[in-house]
């Protein structure tokens, strides 16, 4: 099961389950790995790429993370 499957099983998962900061933060990942795919014209991300677009997303979320703390 690649990455991208095993994010989608997670989220259906975590709403059974009621979990909604999980709900979001996997319906973010899963949005990402679409506009990648929709930017690169492919119908399916490997797991390397799925690995660098979570990579991508948390480094994102720190630095605006970093950046509301200082303001």
């Amino acid at each position: 099961m690649s990455l991208a499957e095993q994010i989608e099983k997670d989220v259906i998962a975590a709403m059974k389950a009621k979990d909604t900061v999980r709900v979001s933060t996997l319906r973010m990942l899963k949005s990402a790995v679409m506009n990648f795919l929709i930017q690169s014209k492919k119908d399916k991300a490997d797991d390397t790429e799925v690995l660098g677009i979570i990579a991508k997303q948390a480094k994102q979320r720190k630095e605006s993370l970093d950046s509301f703390e200082k303001a």
